[in-house]
């Protein structure tokens, strides 16, 4: 669903007046070799400036991902970072981005799979994480950094850049300190000294002044070098520092203004108009603001160092370069605010125009938020089921609830496939069946009264779903048996899952010959459909079911066919969880040499899969093993280890 800007992930050029900053340059060189780097400071202390100088130094490859406010989705976040390594190489993670997109994704198994293709990389990597502020309050992003830093080979470094301190984890941090794999830079090292100020006002604006001009203007300033340029901009940077200092309010805001107003009309107008978007194509540009010059402006803005980041990429058979531009993060932001408050219904104009340009130029998840932002709502839900159409996986299922959650709740109530897709996330990821149960009978009573069947159907498959996690088991045979009749007894997705639930329903009030009957019929529905990983849960389903009706044999047969699928399609997390039962069979049979070589099969899968909570089911298995196999202090070391998994 997720579509890469590829802005993001492509470095800034490096301007030729770009100022030498000597004495950073060279600790971040000669730290490079460090798992971690971490350059933290406010806005407009040159940390960007300096990365880009530091990428262009080293002779091995730099991947560059600038995050911004839309990539708070572990997912999204994911694929940018093998986005940006696949601009250097390009066959880089295609196991990663498999897992990304399957249907039941974690976390653990993410880390280990990506860990693994790093590894097998020739060569030493660099890669950059601009911006990274922007996400630092995702949970799950500190989690997968936590958890990923620690593993990264030697030949991979990652670097931080942020307004804030990462917080990584005050442990893990620890312990990259106490191996000495960890160096940071904060504002204090950032500030500009009297001598960077004086060479950079040679360098960029040639102007030259004393040592002890630098030296107050280093105190005025505080060595925020954004001050120093916007001032010189402006005229005198000591006069006005000063008349912004005396004015009160935002510093920024009161010398980005001074810079504003001295520009000539068209290139004013241009600014604010053109902050709309995140990066700018030129021909992107153009069709927004109904101009043909877009380029030629852009050019002339980076050359007169007005916070404009240039960036290129090289790609297509006859290798031409494809330039984009990017304004500063905090100049951009005093853009917008001066529009959106200068001129309102020009700013939100301009947001619903961004996204119908987006939309024909293909980046169908940027307009959407684009249109979100205009308060379009009604286009913006259509656009967003016409994304959803296809496919759903649980990977998508953030940014997919970040776009209905912003969608009024009057709006979301006339697109039932937006309210069934909410009800799937409150299934599988939110844990609150009570709320998917209300949105499916919301749907529900919209589908009806439209006569879209098909969809009627698969939204009482979701409803049952939601019903079996309650216990309600009579109403899941219900509603499954009613999307049945909507569809008829043909093979079909829906008539696969719901015999499917039914024989789990069935199952689990203790009506075992019809819950067995009932996931035969299942499994030869998803034979007919050649869905292999739904034939693998309808065999694990049937291996459980028929362990409790005591024939062991065809359970045992079953969990075997399963196996096979799941090995086959490389699911290492449910092999793990098939021979986990398999082993419990053995247990069950007193055949304890054989249950506990199936449950070290398992731990080697759950581990290769990096599934620590698969891993914690194993382990008791095993400590109950050896408990009844009076080796006791192998079964207390095993239980042990499964709490510490379960803990993780």
């Amino acid at each position: 669903m997720t579509e890469l800007i590829a802005t993001k992930i492509v470095p800034p050029r490096r301007r030729a007046d770009l100022l030498d900053r000597p004495r950073l340059l060279n600790t971040l060189l000669e730290n490079a070799h460090l798992r971690l780097i971490l350059v933290s400071a406010p806005a407009g202390y040159g940390k960007t400036s300096l990365l880009v100088d530091f990428a262009h130094r080293l002779e091995y490859p730099v991947c560059w991902y600038t995050v911004t406010e839309t990539d708070g989705n572990l997912w999204t976040f994911a694929r940018y970072i093998i986005g940006a390594i696949r601009q250097q190489v390009p066959a880089f993670g295609e196991r990663s981005l498999r897992h990304i997109e399957h249907e039941a994704a974690e976390l653990d198994a993410l880390v280990t799979t990506l860990v693994n293709e790093l590894h097998a990389l020739d060569s030493p990597l660099w890669l950059i994480i601009d911006d990274f502020h922007l996400v630092e309050r995702a949970d799950a992003i500190r989690a997968f950094l936590e958890a990923l830093i620690p593993l990264l080979p030697e030949n991979c470094h990652l670097v931080i850049a942020s307004r804030t301190v990462p917080d990584l984890g005050p442990k893990m941090v620890a312990r990259l300190v106490a191996r000495r794999e960890v160096i940071g830079l904060g504002r204090d090292a950032l500030r500009f000294t009297p001598e960077e100020i004086r060479t950079f006002l040679r360098k960029v604006y040639r102007r030259d002044i004393s040592p002890e001009e630098a030296r107050q203007l280093a105190e005025a300033s505080e060595g925020w070098i954004t001050a120093i340029i916007l001032t010189s901009q402006a005229g005198d940077p000591m006069a006005g520092i000063a008349r912004a200092r005396s004015a009160g309010g935002r510093l920024y805001d009161y010398l980005a203004s001074e810079v504003l107003e001295q520009l000539p009309p068209r290139t004013r107008n241009f600014l604010l108009e053109s902050s709309i978007l995140e990066e700018m194509d030129p021909q992107v540009v153009n069709a927004l603001l109904g101009m043909d010059d877009a380029a030629r402006v852009l050019e002339h803005l980076e050359r007169q160092n007005v916070f404009v980041m240039r960036l290129e990429e090289t790609r297509g058979e006859g290798r031409r370069t494809h330039v984009w531009y990017r304004y500063h993060s905090l100049f951009r932001e005093f853009l917008q605010s001066r529009l959106r408050e200068t001129n309102p219904q020009r700013f939100w104009a301009l947001q619903q125009r961004a996204a119908h340009v987006l939309m024909q130029a293909g980046r169908r998840s940027q307009a959407i938020d684009y249109l979100l932002r205009a308060g379009a709502y009604e286009e913006a839900a259509a656009a967003i089921e016409e994304e959803t159409h296809s496919t759903y996986t649980t990977a998508q299922a953030d940014q997919l609830s970040r776009w209905i959650d912003a969608l009024p709740s009057e709006v979301l109530e006339r697109h039932p496939r937006l309210l069934r897709y909410r009800a799937k996330i409150c299934i599988e990821r939110d844990g609150d069946p009570a709320r998917a149960i209300r949105l499916c009978e919301k749907a529900e009573a919209l589908l009806d009264r439209e006569r879209q069947w098909a969809e009627l159907a698969w939204t009482l498959i979701d409803k049952a779903t939601a019903l079996r996690i309650q216990g309600r088991f009579n109403d899941v045979i219900s509603c499954c048996k009613q999307a049945i009749k909507i569809t008829g007894e043909d093979a079909s997705a829906v008539t696969a899952g719901a015999q499917q639930l039914i024989g789990l329903a069935y199952a689990q009030t203790g009506r075992l010959d019809e819950g067995v009957a009932a996931l035969r019929a299942a499994l030869d529905y998803w034979q007919s459909l050649g869905d292999s990983l739904r034939q693998a849960l309808l065999h694990n389903d049937l291996g459980t079911v028929l362990r409790r009706m005591g024939n062991l044999t065809a359970s045992d047969l079953h969990f075997q066919k399963a196996l096979e699928i799941w090995e086959t399609l490389g699911d290492l997390s449910r092999a793990a969880m098939t021979l986990n039962n398999l082993a419990l069979g053995h247990h069950y049979q007193g055949r304890y040499n054989e249950a506990l070589q199936e449950y070290r099969r398992a731990l080697q899968h759950a581990q290769e899969g990096a599934s620590r909570r698969h891993g914690a089911y194993i382990l008791i298995g095993m400590g109950d093993v050896y408990q009844d196999l009076g080796r006791y202090t192998d079964a207390v070391e095993a239980y042990k280890q499964g709490l510490q998994d379960a803990r993780k």
